[in-house]
């Protein structure tokens, strides 16, 4: 860890128990899955409520790779193209980090065209693969080990796999038994024998499930063998369940501080392995309760027990770090598999716990935790995502735990700091010294990045003036000549050499997002600013610059900024820690927002005003003014959502930090259909302006008979007194039933009478 650039997380713990709510997001495992089936079967396939992490977008970007066609939106994933659509050429095939990947698609690429290369970064070519390789040449596949036997990177040159019975070792990984379960009902008649005990049952279970819902069954005979016979997927959609691997460190929080949390988007039946969890932490004495779509846990601290984490070993580290807080001996057994994960899980747990002067013992595949009275550390995380959040769990308990290189989340669940922050545990992000800003065309980065600089006694670099520079050639020049590839690639090198300089402020090209390793390099040193404004601003920026280059097919700019923007909007989301509209307000003005944004943290509170057009609302700079007047660590800003982006946009904001919002036309009255629980008031109104997200549950109020009522009430006593209202609109309402709810009698006047006369009738007026 010494060698690489850290900066760390430091967690503020829990001052006493909480009752709060988590929505979980969609399970990776799941969204693997489906992926792998929907490339298999032959019409196109929607998958709802997907995750959206490092692992499945790299097993999306495989299968583009393929020639698949997929597409993306904010909520689920629609494959397009099948395994018909794969032609005879060579692939490049990179699993980037991500095991499940590898494994999938190695099983994958032994049934399609073309000759197929497969490997990882470094640390997914030190995991073996030999067991599913030997598997697969036992149906006839040609596989070839590039560098090292039995590890990747490997090359595949058979098409088509032969019917026949094969004999897999089952105690290294499912994920092998997995890849070649999902694929051999393509094949033909197949028979699967098990060689050991097969680890991670209940991970077989969900790739069974899975495969049912897809359309084709299998024979399971106790998981000693299985047989299968020549059959088609058929789905054409398929509903992700939520997490349980992402909802562990949840439920070990509520076990650790005795808290109570409900976890939404969790299926009570599910198959999931991580499920398992809960009995343990049962067995501890914490109280569980199922409902429909959700699981409460009510928990009563930790007690030292022995448990055996053979078929759920995610959840390895988290029980470790549990066990710290316990008062005796914890022995988890059937440890084996996590030694081959991401990196060495047994080792890295031991280190970290010895930093917290907890003593541990292991064998090859036990590990024994001597609990008590565990200290604060920083805990390293080998570029493992599950040792970052297994050791955050000891910081909602414990004060001075610093995590290490806190973006690893991001390969299984990038929004998990988040929240933490929206059950009320604070997290701060310490040692970065950059400031990037990232955006599209035209959103102000080098304008506003020079003054940043400037104001903040930074260095200013614009990486599109350096790749111009080395280049000799205009970005357009550079797309002209060499192609959007080369563009891309001489990019991220130079965006990942500036990512590691320090106290700079970077203003990127609008694309360098496309890129995850371009997004976590520069995140590792720097406080990512997302520069947003209208498309109508954007455009009238842009205007008529030649060094452009064209991005689409499309035949305006209107249509190609609509196109990317849509493309981008995710992604430029996720890398930022802080998102600012540039279409209003003075560059003196934007660049003190940013200021204060960055020395004031990312833990601010975020609100919004929603309407189409919204460009035009004063409400952020009232709403700013007055938070900074009162002292609130509030931010307020804008979002155009059109009626047709409604939907997504409350989907969204379930997941986000964002605390509320104020809805103006034209969707009073639509947004009554989105929210979860509408305020009487607003009911009898028939409109909601404001919106309050309490741990993703939306509650709709209208607030404008309280701001017609207050100040009326501060010159005289409604109750009794005749009150004249003008107009029968939807203020006219409002007013109507605030002023007839403190006692007053209530004339309409409107200049269309039957108007006034319903409106009168409605609220018992004349």
């Amino acid at each position: 860890p010494s060698t690489r650039l850290y900066h760390a997380m430091t967690i503020t713990p829990l001052s006493q128990p909480i009752t709060a709510t988590v929505a979980i997001p969609g399970s990776k495992s799941y969204t693997n899955r489906a992926l792998l089936l929907a490339a298999l079967t032959n019409n196109p396939v929607t998958i709802i409520n997907p995750l959206m992490s490092d692992d499945t977008r790299t097993m999306i970007s495989c299968l583009q790779t393929l020639g698949i066609t997929i597409t993306i939106s904010d909520d689920r994933i629609v494959v397009t193209g099948s395994i018909a659509d794969i032609t005879e050429k060579a692939y490049e095939l990179d699993a980037h980090i991500s095991g499940v990947s590898i494994r999938f698609i190695t099983a994958l690429a032994t049934i399609i065209p073309g000759t197929k290369t497969i490997y990882g970064k470094e640390g997914l070519n030190k995991r073996p693969i030999k067991d599913l390789v030997d598997g697969l040449k036992q149906l006839g596949a040609e596989i070839e080990y590039l560098e090292k036997e039995g590890f990747p990177p490997i090359r595949i040159s058979s098409q088509k796999l032969t019917p026949g019975a094969i004999l897999l070792n089952g105690e290294i990984s499912s994920q092998f038994l997995s890849a070649m379960l999902m694929i051999t009902p393509l094949v033909g008649d197949v028979s699967i024998a098990i060689e050991g005990d097969q680890i991670s049952k209940p991970y077989i279970d969900m790739t069974l499930d899975t495969m049912k819902n897809f359309g084709v069954t299998i024979e399971n005979n106790d998981y000693l063998e299985y047989q299968i016979t020549k059959q088609q997927y058929t789905a054409t959609s398929y509903n992700v369940e939520g997490d349980f691997s992402s909802a562990g460190y949840f439920f070990a929080i509520a076990t650790l501080t005795k808290s109570t949390l409900t976890l939404q988007n969790l299926n009570p039946d599910s198959k999931q392995a991580d499920k398992k969890l809960l009995d343990v932490l049962e067995d501890m004495g914490s109280k569980i309760t199922y409902e429909k779509n959700a699981i409460t846990i009510q928990g009563t601290g930790v007690i030292p027990m022995e448990i055996d984490v053979t078929d759920f070993p995610d959840q390895a580290q988290t029980l470790a770090v549990l066990a710290a807080f316990a008062e005796g001996t914890t022995v988890l057994k059937g440890v084996q598999s996590l030694r081959i994960k991401e990196t060495e899980r047994v080792i890295a747990v031991q280190n970290e716990l010895k930093k917290m002067e907890i003593e541990t013992t292991a064998t090859h595949d036990t590990l024994t935790i001597y609990g008590g009275n565990p200290k604060p550390a920083t805990i390293d995380t080998y570029g493992d995502h599950r040792m970052a959040m297994a050791f955050a769990v000891a910081g909602t308990k414990l004060t001075g735990i610093k995590i290490n290189n806190p973006e690893v989340v991001s390969k299984t669940f990038p929004d998990f700091w988040k929240k933490l922050n929206g059950i009320g545990i604070k997290t701060e992000n310490e040692n970065k010294t950059n400031i990037v800003l990232i955006g599209m065309r035209g959103s102000g980065k080098s304008t506003i990045g020079n003054l940043l600089a400037t104001k903040l006694s930074k260095q200013y670099v614009d990486l599109d003036n350096i790749l111009e520079q080395q280049e000799n050639m205009s970005v357009a020049q550079i797309v002209a000549t060499h192609g959007w590839n080369y563009f891309r690639q001489k990019e991220s090198v130079i965006a990942q050499e500036f990512a590691k300089k320090q106290n700079m402020v970077i203003a990127t090209g609008g694309g360098v997002i496309v890129n995850g390793d371009n997004t976590k390099a520069l995140k590792q040193n720097g406080t990512v600013i997302f520069l947003t404004a209208s498309i109508e601003t954007l455009l009238a920026r842009i205007g008529d610059d030649p060094n452009r280059a064209s991005l689409t097919d499309k035949k305006t700019k209107e249509e190609e900024m609509e196109t990317i923007l849509n493309e981008r909007k995710n992604l430029y989301e996720q890398a930022a820690d802080i998102i600012i509209g540039t279409t209003n307000g003075t560059k003196e003005e934007l660049i003190n927002d940013i200021v204060e944004k960055i020395r004031g943290g990312k833990n601010k509170i975020i609100c919004m005003v929603i309407g189409d057009p919204v460009e035009h609302s004063l409400s952020p700079r009232i709403h700013n003014a007055g938070y900074k007047a009162l002292g609130l660590d509030y931010v307020f800003t804008s979002k155009r959502v059109t009626k047709d982006d409604l939907s997504n946009f409350i989907d969204e904001i379930r997941k986000r930090n964002i605390k509320g919002f104020s809805v103006t036309l034209p969707h009073k009255i639509a947004i009554m259909h989105f929210v979860d629980e509408v305020n009487p008031a607003a009911k009898k109104i028939g409109a909601i302006n404001t919106v309050v997200n309490d741990q993703g549950i939306l509650r709709g109020y209208n607030t404008d008979w309280i701001g017609i009522v207050n100040p009326l009430e501060q010159r005289t006593k409604l109750e009794g007194k005749m009150v004249a209202i003008i107009g029968a609109s939807g203020a006219a309402r409002a007013a109507a039933y605030g002023v007839r709810s403190r006692g007053a009698k209530i004339q309409i006047y409107n200049r269309t009478v039957e108007k006034a006369v319903s409106l009168a009738q409605e609220f018992g007026g004349e």
